[in-house]
Protein backbone atom coordinates (compact mmCIF):
# COMPACT_ATOMS: atom_id res chain seq x y z
CA UNK A 1 0.00 0.00 0.00
CA UNK A 2 2.88 2.67 0.46
CA UNK A 3 3.81 1.75 -2.23
CA UNK A 4 0.89 2.82 -4.16
CA UNK A 5 0.39 6.00 -2.22
CA UNK A 6 4.08 6.96 -3.32
CA UNK A 7 3.14 5.85 -7.34
CA UNK A 8 -0.26 8.03 -6.69
CA UNK A 9 2.06 11.10 -5.47
CA UNK A 10 4.75 10.70 -8.32
CA UNK A 11 2.58 10.11 -11.23
CA UNK A 12 1.06 13.01 -10.02
CA UNK A 13 -2.57 11.30 -10.43
CA UNK A 14 -5.97 13.33 -9.55
CA UNK A 15 -6.55 14.56 -5.63
CA UNK A 16 -9.08 11.48 -5.57
CA UNK A 17 -7.00 9.03 -6.37
CA UNK A 18 -4.39 9.98 -3.92
CA UNK A 19 -7.23 10.92 -1.73
CA UNK A 20 -8.44 6.93 -1.90
CA UNK A 21 -5.06 5.54 -1.56
CA UNK A 22 -4.34 7.82 1.02
CA UNK A 23 -7.10 6.43 2.98
CA UNK A 24 -6.60 2.97 2.31
CA UNK A 25 -3.08 3.03 3.92
CA UNK A 26 -4.66 4.07 6.48
CA UNK A 27 -6.95 1.35 6.41
CA UNK A 28 -4.08 -0.86 6.83
CA UNK A 29 -2.14 1.33 9.19
CA UNK A 30 -5.05 1.41 11.75
CA UNK A 31 -5.38 -2.12 11.93
CA UNK A 32 -1.73 -2.51 13.29
CA UNK A 33 -2.20 -0.11 15.39
CA UNK A 34 -0.19 2.67 13.63
CA UNK A 35 -2.70 5.58 14.96
CA UNK A 36 -0.03 8.69 14.82
CA UNK A 37 0.84 7.62 11.35
CA UNK A 38 -3.05 6.83 10.74
CA UNK A 39 -4.41 10.37 11.83
CA UNK A 40 -1.15 12.28 9.61
CA UNK A 41 -2.11 10.64 6.89
CA UNK A 42 -5.98 11.32 8.05
CA UNK A 43 -5.46 14.95 8.21
CA UNK A 44 -3.35 14.79 4.47
CA UNK A 45 -6.68 13.47 3.05
CA UNK A 46 -9.14 15.50 4.84
CA UNK A 47 -7.07 18.60 3.82
CA UNK A 48 -6.16 17.38 -0.16
CA UNK A 49 -10.14 16.52 -0.18
CA UNK A 50 -10.95 20.23 0.86
CA UNK A 51 -8.17 22.07 -1.60
CA UNK A 52 -9.29 19.96 -4.17
CA UNK A 53 -12.64 20.91 -3.74
CA UNK A 54 -13.73 17.15 -3.85
CA UNK A 55 -17.36 15.79 -3.88
CA UNK A 56 -19.05 15.86 -0.70
CA UNK A 57 -18.61 12.02 0.10
CA UNK A 58 -15.02 12.03 -0.23
CA UNK A 59 -14.79 14.99 2.11
CA UNK A 60 -17.37 13.11 4.56
CA UNK A 61 -14.96 9.96 4.69
CA UNK A 62 -11.69 11.92 4.88
CA UNK A 63 -13.21 13.61 8.21
CA UNK A 64 -14.66 10.36 9.05
CA UNK A 65 -11.74 8.18 9.09
CA UNK A 66 -10.17 10.78 10.75
CA UNK A 67 -12.66 11.13 13.60
CA UNK A 68 -12.38 7.67 13.54
CA UNK A 69 -8.34 7.27 14.58
CA UNK A 70 -8.77 9.90 17.04
CA UNK A 71 -11.66 8.11 18.95
CA UNK A 72 -9.69 4.75 18.71
CA UNK A 73 -6.43 6.94 20.42
CA UNK A 74 -9.31 8.08 23.44
CA UNK A 75 -8.66 11.50 22.17
CA UNK A 76 -12.68 12.48 21.85
CA UNK A 77 -13.05 16.50 22.47
CA UNK A 78 -10.45 16.86 19.58
CA UNK A 79 -12.41 14.33 17.38
CA UNK A 80 -15.57 16.25 18.29
CA UNK A 81 -14.05 19.72 17.15
CA UNK A 82 -12.73 17.84 13.70
CA UNK A 83 -16.05 17.05 12.72
CA UNK A 84 -17.28 20.50 13.38
CA UNK A 85 -18.57 21.73 10.09
CA UNK A 86 -16.96 25.44 9.85
CA UNK A 87 -18.38 28.45 10.21
CA UNK A 88 -20.74 30.01 7.67
CA UNK A 89 -18.54 32.11 4.82
CA UNK A 90 -15.38 29.60 5.60
CA UNK A 91 -16.42 26.55 3.67
CA UNK A 92 -15.76 26.53 0.08
CA UNK A 93 -17.76 26.09 -2.50
CA UNK A 94 -19.72 22.91 -3.00
CA UNK A 95 -19.10 20.72 -6.09
CA UNK A 96 -21.99 18.66 -7.74
CA UNK A 97 -21.54 14.99 -8.68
Amino acid sequence: MRRAVELAELAGLDPLTRCNAFLNLGEVLRTQGKYGEVERLARRVAELAEQANLDALTRCHAVYSLGEVLRDQGQHDVAEQEARPPPPGQMGPARRN
